[in-house]
């Protein structure tokens, strides 16, 4: 559980080591308070949790964040190494995707698709109702295989 609970700060803020600190924070604040937390949805409160530690840190530090173009780690493998160049333009390719949505989409298929949430802690994660939840995820989907046809039909 904390396992995924760093990997979605990692993935928010994309440098290993400002990932560390939020998760620090996230830890003393979930030692502070688990007695009070929702022992039904412990999974929910720490990814929630974590969102807010990044928003704090954010907020705290706007002036010095430096942003990088790099969305996912490299992919390594003992693949050869056309294989790994495929891999490496395809990972490009989604996150080009992915930055053509909208903020709310961009997250709802990141909790639900790669950090594989339920729609309900999802939709508890970003404070959104579950129904709206569903409809931003399957818009996000579906702008999401548009553009990837249109990337591979541009690229014939």
């Amino acid at each position: 559980m904390f396992k995924r609970c760093i990997l979605l700060s990692l993935s928010l803020c994309k440098d290993k080591y400002i990932a560390e600190d939020i998760m620090q924070d996230v830890f003393y604040k979930a030692y502070l308070y688990f007695e009070v937390c929702p022992y039904s949805n412990i999974k929910s409160w720490l990814f929630t949790v974590a969102k807010n530690c990044y928003i704090d840190y954010i907020r705290k530090n706007k002036k010095n964040i430096l942003k990088e173009s790099k969305y996912f780690d490299e992919i390594h493998s003992e693949k050869d190494i056309e294989k790994e160049i495929i891999n490496k333009n395809e990972v490009k390719d989604t996150y080009k995707v992915l930055e053509k949505l909208s903020v709310k989409q961009r997250k709802a298929i990141i909790l639900c698709d790669f950090k594989e949430l339920s729609y309900k802690e999802s939709a508890i994660i970003m404070n959104i109702n579950l129904n709206y939840f569903k409809v931003l995820l399957f818009r996000a989907r579906k702008a999401v295989r548009e553009n990837m046809k249109g990337s591979k039909k541009s690229e014939r």
